[in-house]
């Protein structure tokens, strides 16, 4: 699995399959204050 910083607060994760189709996990709320 990657992961992208989005901004500060917010990551974008996925990873990426065989067939190299994108599959995104989550992309906000990775972190809590």
């Amino acid at each position: 699995m990657c992961s992208r910083r989005i901004t500060d607060e917010h990551r974008l994760t996925y990873n990426m399959d065989m067939n190299q189709n994108l599959i995104i996990y989550s992309c906000k709320f990775h972190y809590e204050d």
